[in-house]
């Protein structure tokens, strides 16, 4: 993957109250074209997604975590299903 994840969060918008504007539409854009969609990636066995220094920016570990193990990491959040 070419993606450099420190420099793709320096380019991210600071002040978020201005989305919409032209200037964030024309950021977004070049943000768009700099770092692309995986369009019709699929993943299917557990992994990683790390950028091109190794830092990881997913992980895909199906199964890993009970339905009751993961409610028992974040008690005091409502779980909508």
């Amino acid at each position: 993957m070419g993606w450099d994840a420190t420099h793709y969060a320096d380019r991210l918008p600071q002040n978020f109250s201005k989305l919409g504007t032209k200037a964030s539409n024309k950021k977004e854009k070049s943000l768009q074209w700099r770092y692309p969609l995986l369009n019709k990636v699929t993943v299917s066995v557990p992994c990683i997604i790390p950028d091109r220094h190794g830092v990881i920016l997913a992980w895909y570990l199906p199964g890993v975590l009970s339905d009751s193990r993961q409610v028992g990491l974040f008690p005091d959040c409502e779980i909508i299903v």
